[in-house]
């Protein structure tokens, strides 16, 4: 009996929102899931063991928090743009209007999620509560409150879409974006070829802003990087194989690549052919 293969479901075709090319804010507690020290006050609860009080504030303790969506390095006055098609269901401006939120729903595309646009400049934001917006709208633009501009971009599963701030920790579940957007710029970066057949010279892993890439450096000094941040795709673990076996048996490979600063400065090998 034959069996007929079951591929992956595509990830969503999300649309970038920042103008590319995008970048991960260089800051470890800017990625998805990262933990972030917070304060906060014990009220009637009285200090456990292993309890942190900040120095000179003995009403308030440290916590962590995790932070559930990814930083995008930008400029103030940025544009800001819709991921994805949806609602406007939330729309929130500091006082003075330096800073600002929006939150779109995407129940109405099929997708089931909503995404989150925080730090934009609030005197900027041209979508009110119940607005309309198409899948690439400018928003806003990003505010130039916070010391390095930059956008926290969330995406949230939804729950309970009945209740009444579905987008909320209560209701919604947070997924992580960065794997999205890789993807779509992997894409649309022009392809270039190396030129010619070369030789493993070396394979390796380094850190760029944090994350681990697997590296392959060439008889030409050029260094080529595939981001080991799960979920990992078929194709980057195939790229890794035909690196591997080249560099094992001493064959040359020709190969064609992206440049990309998306993790850090690096070239993203497209393919790579054992010559």
């Amino acid at each position: 009996m034959s069996f007929q293969s079951i591929n992956n479901p595509e990830p969503l075709l999300i649309s970038p929102p920042l103008y590319p090319p995008l970048v991960l804010r260089s800051t470890k507690n800017g990625m998805f899931g990262a933990k972030r020290q917070a304060e906060s006050q014990w009220g009637p609860c009285q200090p456990c063991t292993r309890f942190q009080s900040p120095q000179g504030l003995n009403q308030d303790y440290v916590k962590w928090q995790i932070h559930e969506g990814i930083d995008l390095e930008g400029e103030a006055g940025e544009c800001v743009f819709a991921a994805y098609a949806g609602t406007v269901v939330d729309v929130s401006i500091s006082a003075g209007g330096a800073k600002g939120n929006i939150t779109i729903d995407h129940h109405e595309t099929g997708l089931g999620l909503v995404s989150r646009y925080l730090h934009l400049d609030g005197n900027s934001i041209c979508h009110s509560t119940g607005a309309m917006v198409t899948k690439g709208q400018v928003l806003a633009s990003l505010s130039s409150a916070p010391q390095d501009p930059h956008l926290h971009f969330e995406l949230r599963n939804v729950i309970d879409p009945a209740a009444g701030r579905f987008w909320g920790d209560k209701n919604s579940i947070p997924m992580d974006p960065t794997r999205l957007l890789y993807r779509w710029e992997a894409q649309v970066l022009s392809k270039q070829s190396a030129g010619g057949a070369v030789n493993v010279n070396h394979l390796g892993t380094s850190e760029v802003n944090d994350i681990e890439l697997f590296q392959a450096r060439t008889s030409d000094s050029q260094i080529y990087s595939i981001p080991l941040y799960e979920p990992m795709t078929e194709s980057e673990r195939y790229l890794i194989t035909i690196f591997e076996k080249a560099f094992d048996t001493g064959r040359q490979v020709e190969i064609e690549y992206r440049d990309s600063v998306y993790f850090g400065n690096h070239r993203i090998p497209v393919s790579v052919r054992i010559a």
